[in-house]
């Protein structure tokens, strides 16, 4: 049975409990040997009570085995040395004759690891052992090994020591060739007469067989779902960057237009996003007159929900635009080359983060079946808005190494997933400080391959969309001129994948 009772331990000399030693693991002071303090140091305490003269003719002595270690028998060398066994708990010699393991009272393989090696055409199964200066072998198992008396039996010195400070002398050593795979190593065990004992691998010989790694910095691999978590605030509500205000140029005439009427299907839903829309800030009722007046446009997104934008026609003519510069695909895709892990970040409600001042308000003015309504954030539709957009997030993340921005999407690549996390981390911190919103569900999150700008990247360079080419090929023939300018347009955008495209296409863009 395991043993629960407090006692006196020789490696730290304090009363506890069996494997809560605190000196195990840590290293001696004066001998540099692990698992025992300083002050039970058994060699301290030979080395302060011999004679100085004693001390230096075994240095000599000492010095001479060593040379003479490869031309001597082992046991006319051997000194009486103590091996520490963590996985063992050995009783009194005279009342105890069998190994009791730790680990048997907690019921659990998890907590255990084992390993089985080839020796003598045999298959042994070890329980592996970091706590245990050596191997140890039962006798029963010896016996299966030596059916054909080949094995030789070394008498031995060694003596074993559970840290409890319980002693037991093994029946002898034996050196025996394991193979693990296409690993063989020459192994010396020391034989224990205990027949319900467990084989046990010591911590060198795991280390021979790599079947431990020493770890100076433990990392895991963040998933998406702990990333989000971690950074929660930044994925919930909606971001407010900064204000605009549209500036008009010319001699506006403004322009009230008719309400229009909305298909019964799509009434109720209607209803229910204006009035969220109302609860988050992003419209307000309007009940006074109104210089201008723009017509709904209603569109809906792939979840099923909708989207509600201006069709400021009469507007836009007169609106002033940023002329902000946009970055082409090509140079997206050129300051990309050489990254192996991305991210993408997509804007949360990208426009409606950036606030419009009063008067630019008013001008967003727009007409539903359930009253009127002005935008107090940049609507869809205003001829500038993209331009603002881009504006606004390149002033953000602009200056960060490894961060490309096309309009509401964020790529972030890095050399290197450190590189990387480097680089996210410090995006994360940016939008923190400007109240800047992400798309949970539009997350691409530290991966070697993503979907950005319709395109495919990474780290072997650009690939066409396979999702778009499927679209290209469902296409209805081109029964007229929009029909064909919708198909040119779409085969446009992936003609870099396309041989010959230009001649391919002369033919029809002539019918335009």
């Amino acid at each position: 049975m395991v043993k629960k009772e407090i006692f006196n331990c020789k490696k730290c000399g304090k009363n506890h409990k069996i494997r809560e030693c605190p000196a195990y693991g840590k290293k001696c002071a004066a001998c540099k040997e692990r698992n025992h303090f300083a002050t039970m140091c058994h060699k301290a305490r030979q080395e302060r009570s011999e004679p100085q003269e004693k001390k230096s003719v075994e240095r000599v002595k000492n010095k001479k085995r060593v040379n003479e270690v490869k031309e001597q028998e082992q046991e006319d060398i051997e000194e009486e040395k103590t091996f520490y066994l963590d996985t063992l708990v050995l009783g009194q010699l005279d009342k105890v004759s069998q190994l009791v393991n730790l680990n048997s009272s907690i019921n659990s393989l998890q907590t255990q690891w084992y390993q089985k090696l080839k020796i003598n055409k045999e298959f042994i199964q070890f329980k592996l052992d970091t706590g245990a200066e050596c191997n140890t072998l039962p006798y029963n198992y010896f016996q299966k090994l030596n059916k054909n008396n080949s094995l030789n039996l070394k008498e031995t010195k060694l003596i074993l020591t559970s840290y409890s400070g319980n002693k037991f002398k093994p029946l002898g050593s034996v050196n025996l060739e394991c193979k693990l795979n296409k690993n063989v190593n020459k192994v010396d065990f020391l034989v224990v007469d205990l027949n319900n004992a467990v084989p046990i691998l010591g911590l060198e010989s795991c280390l021979k067989f790599n079947l431990l790694k020493r770890v100076n910095e433990i990392t895991s691999k963040e998933t998406k779902e702990q990333f989000v978590s971690r950074n929660k605030d930044v994925f919930t509500g909606l971001g407010k960057i900064g204000k605009y205000k549209i500036k008009l140029i010319g001699e506006p005439e403004p322009i009230i237009k008719p309400i229009r009427r909305v298909p019964e299907a799509v009434s109720h839903k209607l209803k229910n996003t204006l009035e969220i829309m109302e609860k988050k800030g992003i419209i307000i009722k309007v009940n006074e007159p109104t210089e201008w007046c723009q017509n709904l446009v209603i569109v809906e997104k792939p979840d099923k929900s909708l989207r509600v934008c201006l069709d400021p026609k009469d507007l836009n003519r007169y609106i002033g635009r940023e002329r902000y510069l946009i970055p082409s695909t090509e140079e997206l895709c050129n300051r990309l080359a050489g990254k192996e892990v991305f991210s993408v970040l997509d804007m949360k409600d990208g426009f409606y983060q950036i606030e419009l001042d009063e008067p630019s308000s008013y001008l967003c003015t727009f007409g539903t079946p359930f009253g009127r309504y002005r935008f107090k954030r940049m609507p869809f539709g205003i001829s500038s808005a993209p331009e603002v957009l881009q504006k606004a997030n390149t002033k953000i993340f602009g200056d960060l190494e490894g961060v490309q921005i096309y309009f509401d999407d964020l790529i972030i690549a890095g050399k290197d997933a450190e590189n990387h996390d480097r680089i996210l981390q410090e995006v994360i911190n940016r939008a923190r400080k400007y109240n800047y919103k992400f798309n949970v569900k539009k997350l691409q999150y530290k991966i070697d391959k993503v979907k950005y700008v319709g395109l495919i990247i990474s780290k072997e360079g650009i690939a066409a969309d396979a999702s778009n080419v499927e679209t290209i090929v469902k296409l209805e023939e081109p029964k007229n001129v929009k029909a064909l300018q919708k198909f040119l347009g779409m085969t446009n955008y992936l003609s870099k994948f396309i041989p010959h495209y230009s001649e391919s296409t002369q033919a029809l863009r002539e019918l335009l």
